[in-house]
């Protein structure tokens, strides 16, 4: 009688332990669903996020009455002073720029050869979270070309801008003075490296 009873005792306990297990496992394979639900929701809004900045999406309008023509070069805009392009996050408006400035430090002048180049923006985010403002290169004739500090209002082009708040960018660059283009290249999508080109020559 007693090893009958203990015979039902194991029986019981194991009946418990299968039965556990597979309680285990019902848990595991939820808690993988749920992971595997919660990793896609991810991938989609990721994927989303890296076309949603696309050049379809920007704009170019006048600063307010002005002629100034924008043309497509090879699927990146071109833009004339006195125009704002205006993208996801950001509303650059192309305020003026100067193909041969003259009012540098005189202690500081540039190499022989070469002239200085201003251009000068105006930068607003319109985003809801802060921004960083970089990428901006200068290319004389398709030749890259060095930024020029030796002026008082002289700015980096890499600042972080406040949602709803702007900022004045100011660059120098330095080219050659037989230079026939010159361009300043603003890369508005670094997830598909588009880049915008506002024309200084």
């Amino acid at each position: 009688m007693a090893n009958e009873i203990q015979t039902n005792a194991v029986e019981v306990q194991q009946a418990v332990d299968v039965a556990l297990q597979e309680q285990k496992k019902k848990k595991k394979k939820k808690k993988l669903i749920i992971f595997g639900v919660i990793l896609a929701v991810i991938i989609i809004i990721a994927a989303a996020s890296s076309s949603g900045g696309s050049s379809n999406e920007n704009s170019v309008d006048p600063i307010q009455n002005s002629t100034s023509d924008t043309t497509e070069d090879q699927g990146n805009q071109a833009i004339e002073a006195g125009n704002v392009l205006t993208t996801k996050n950001l509303k650059v408006t192309y305020i003026s720029c100067n193909s041969d400035f003259k009012k540098y430090n005189e202690f500081l002048p540039p190499n022989s050869g070469n002239k200085i180049v201003r251009a000068e923006f105006n930068i607003e985010n319109i985003s809801s979270t802060d921004q960083y403002v970089s990428g901006f290169e200068c290319y004389a004739d398709n030749k890259k070309c060095d930024a020029y500090f030796g002026t008082d209002d002289a700015t980096l082009s890499f600042d972080s801008i406040s949602s709803g708040r702007a900022t004045t960018l100011i660059l120098y660059y330095e080219v050659p003075k037989n230079a026939k283009e010159i361009e300043i290249e603003f890369e508005d999508n670094i997830w598909s490296n588009e880049k915008t080109k506002f024309i200084i020559k």
